[in-house]
């Protein structure tokens, strides 16, 4: 498990150009990222901000939501891969199947 600060998401939407042979799937990387992400059309820094756990959980969300509604990643696959950042795990709800641990 990882800090967000410390972490890449690296993502190629569903519908992608058949340039990446990762289409539909979310990988988390360590920051800078190199070699890790290249197979994926976008990345992104888990946050750019750690000045308060509400600004990083925001920006874990929103990159979720882009993930999930304009990328169409599936909610389970970019969840599960999400659970890799300390912070996203500890806000999701325990009730949650493979939620916070």
């Amino acid at each position: 498990m990882t800090a967000a600060v410390d972490t890449v998401i690296a993502w190629t939407p569903v519908d992608w150009n058949d340039r990446y042979d990762t289409h539909g799937q979310v990988r988390l990387a360590p920051r800078p990222p190199y070699d890790d992400v290249k197979p994926y059309a976008f990345w992104l820094y888990a946050t750019d901000r750690a000045e308060s756990r509400e600004a990083v959980l925001a920006d874990l969300f929103i990159r979720f939501n882009t993930m999930v509604v304009r990328d169409g990643i599936d909610p389970k696959v970019a969840h599960t891969a999400l659970l890799g950042i300390d912070e996203y795990r500890e806000a999701v709800s325990p009730e949650i199947r493979d939620g916070a641990r």
